[in-house]
């Protein structure tokens, strides 16, 4: 749409669209933060997140979620189709309850699920770069009996490891 004003012809300006993008990871909120479980294929994101439900977390996302830029910090929210649902490997898609979901959160960290022999004892902080912001990164084997209890004290303390906007 064009706008004629002492005949001068102006475009108006659509507002631009967050940057976002599609991810290939699970997403699961808790105490209102948002945590991203990454990882091939089979490498145990659903299963680290269904034991995350039963430790009072809640499903953003399994399989696939939307990642948008807002301001300096990330935001994680649901896709359809699988809004809703999460894959139990050997039984198949389950619908969860209402109760147990969060439809976005903002991100305070990043889990990338590995075979425990591949994570260092005493390692460096990381960070993960999503849309030009640096999220705090851990490295987390999800098939650990601590994994839960990992999951929720990094996630708890994530705070101290704000992620960062890039100029």
């Amino acid at each position: 749409m064009s706008v004629r004003a002492n005949n001068v012809k102006a475009k108006s300006v659509k507002p631009r669209a967050a940057p976002s993008q599609r991810l290939h990871a699970t997403a699961i909120a808790l105490d209102g933060k948002a945590c991203l479980l990454v990882g091939p294929s089979g490498c145990g994101k659903s299963d680290l997140a269904l034991r995350m439900l039963e430790a009072g977390g809640k499903l953003i996302g399994d399989d696939y979620v939307q990642v948008s830029r807002v301001g300096r910090r990330v935001r994680v929210a649901s896709l359809k189709p699988m809004r809703g649902h999460i894959e139990v490997r050997g039984v198949g898609i389950v619908k969860l309850s209402p109760t147990r979901l969060a439809r976005s959160a903002p991100l305070a960290a990043v889990f990338a699920l590995v075979p425990a022999e591949q994570i260092e004892r005493l390692p460096e902080p990381a960070w993960h770069r999503l849309l030009d912001i640096d999220v705090p990164m851990w490295k987390l084997a999800p098939f650990e009996q601590s994994a839960i209890a990992k999951l929720k004290l990094l996630l708890g303390g994530a705070a101290a490891l704000t992620t960062r906007a890039r100029p």
